[in-house]
C-alpha cells in the first residue's frame, strides 16, 4: 500500500472490490431546495433517485472502510449559498479517517467543496477535528475527503460541516426528508437550523485501529 498526501491508498483486493461497486443516485434540479420549501411544498414533492456510478469514490478510499451511511438520495437538500450546511452523526468506531456527501445532477457548477469534523456545531462550541477538500467535487458525483486518523468516541455525536469555494455556491447537497438515519440529522441556513427528520446523503469512513498501529510497513 502506499501514502498520497495524509491518505493511505489500498492497491489489493479491496481497491479491487471497491472499484466494481456501483452507487445508486438521480438527477431532479429544481429551483428550491428541500430546506427552503414549506410543508406544503414538501408534501407534494414527488422525490426521484439519483443514478450514477461513483468510481472516483472508490478509488479514493482508504484502508479504514465505511462506518456511518446515509445513501439515499430523493431531492436538492440544501445548496451551498445558504451556508450552515452540516449533518449530525454517531460513530461506532473510535477512529475517523475521512467523508463524503453526494452533489445532485445538473445542479450548480464544479468547484472545491471542503468538509470538515467538528465535536459540536461551529456556533455551539464546537471544535474542529480534521478539515479536507475535494478540489474536484462536480454536480452528480460524491466530494470525497480524507484526512488523517483522529480519535472518536463511539455513540458519541459529532458533526460534518460542509462549504463550497464561491463557484460552487449553486451546487446542491442531495438527501431524503423522510428520516433514513436515526442518529444524526440536516442543519441549513443561518444560524445552522435543525430539520429532525432530514438527512444529507453522507457517509463517514473509520476503523477499530489506524494503519499507524497494524504494524504494517508502509511505503
Amino acid at each position: 500500500m502506499t501514502i498520497i498526501g495524509n491518505a493511505v491508498r489500498v492497491s489489493g483486493l479491496m481497491a479491487l472490490a471497491l472499484a466494481s461497486t456501483t452507487m445508486v443516485f438521480a438527477a431532479q434540479p429544481v429551483s428550491r431546495s428541500a430546506t427552503q420549501m414549506s410543508a406544503q411544498e414538501l408534501a407534494a414533492l414527488k422525490p426521484s433517485e439519483e443514478r450514477a456510478t461513483d468510481k472516483a469514490a472508490a478509488e479514493n478510499m482508504l484502508v479504514c472502510g465505511a462506518n456511518q451511511s446515509q445513501l439515499s438520495n430523493t431531492v436538492c437538500m440544501a445548496n451551498f449559498s445558504q451556508t450552515n450546511l452540516a449533518q449530525s452523526f454517531v460513530p461506532t468506531v473510535p477512529f475517523s479517517c475521512g467523508a463524503r456527501i453526494a452533489l445532485r445532477a445538473g445542479i450548480g457548477t464544479a468547484a472545491p467543496v471542503t468538509i470538515e469534523l467538528w465535536t459540536g456545531l461551529p456556533n455551539a462550541g464546537g471544535v474542529m477535528l480534521r478539515t479536507g477538500t475535494d478540489a474536484a467535487a462536480a454536480p452528480g458525483g460524491f466530494a470525497t475527503v480524507n484526512w488523517s486518523y483522529v480519535a472518536v468516541t463511539p455513540g458519541t455525536t459529532y458533526y460534518l460541516v460542509f462549504t463550497a469555494a464561491a463557484a460552487g455556491q449553486g451546487m446542491c447537497v442531495g438527501g431524503d426528508t423522510n428520516n433514513p438515519y436515526p442518529n444524526g440529522n440536516v442543519f441549513a441556513n443561518a444560524g445552522y437550523q435543525p430539520f429532525p427528520t432530514f438527512d444529507y446523503t453522507f457517509e463517514t469512513f473509520g476503523d477499530a485501529t489506524p494503519v499507524e498501529l497494524m504494524g504494517i510497513d508502509v511505503k
